[in-house]
C-alpha cells in the first residue's frame, strides 16, 4: 500500500468476529437469548491518505523479521 500498488483495503475485525461466535455458541448451548443466524459487522476502510492514522495503522500486519 505504501508503494502505491493497492489503493484501498477493506479490513475485517477478527477479534470481534471470534468474540461474537463464542457468545452465539454459548447462547445456543445454554438456551439464553435468541441465537442470531448471521451478523453484519462494520469493516475498516484503509486508504493511502490515512494509513498512518493510529486507528487505521493498528490493522496492518508488520513483519518484524525483515
Amino acid at each position: 500500500m505504501a508503494r502505491g500498488e493497492i489503493e484501498v483495503l477493506i479490513v475485517q475485525t477478527p477479534y470481534l468476529e471470534g468474540q461474537l461466535a463464542v457468545q452465539y455458541a454459548y447462547d445456543a448451548v445454554t438456551g439464553k437469548g435468541r441465537v442470531r443466524r448471521s451478523a453484519v459487522l462494520s469493516n475498516v476502510t484503509a486508504t493511502r491518505s490515512h494509513m498512518k492514522n493510529s486507528a487505521i495503522k493498528k490493522w496492518f500486519y508488520v513483519n518484524s523479521a525483515q
